[in-house]
């Protein structure tokens, strides 16, 4: 069974993500917060990268804790369907041990999965 967890090492107050680079496995989420400050969440060697409206993401949304959607937008998913169809579809060819399911969403209507080794990296603009 999936399990959400609050990724407490960034507490993120995403309002709007409002752009989304990358390729070669880095990507960057550009994001405003609630008081409009700007930032750069970067992820480095993703191996698969998942970007939807809200529609992609009401059943789990609605599962998980008021409490915790309050307090961030950012979580680790452990046991995910998503990180399980990527491990079957990949028949063994990288190593799965060190990838890391991370889901963030805006208060608007985007949602963003990735899967990496790496921890994303905050930088305020």
């Amino acid at each position: 069974m999936e399990k959400v967890i609050s990724y407490d090492e960034l507490n993120l107050d995403i309002e709007l993500i409002e752009e989304i680079k990358g390729s070669n496995r880095e990507f960057e989420i550009y994001f405003s917060n609630s008081v409009n400050n700007k930032f750069k969440l970067q992820f480095n060697n993703v191996f698969d990268i998942r970007y939807s409206v809200e529609n992609g993401f009401i059943d789990r949304v609605s599962k998980m804790p008021v409490d915790i959607l309050r307090n961030n937008r950012i979580f680790m998913l452990k046991n995910s369907s998503y990180f399980n169809n990527f491990t079957y579809q990949i028949s063994g060819t990288i190593p799965t041990d060190n990838i890391k399911h991370f889901l963030l969403f805006d208060r608007v209507d985007t949602g963003i999965e990735l899967l990496t080794t790496s921890d994303p990296i905050l930088t305020k603009l």
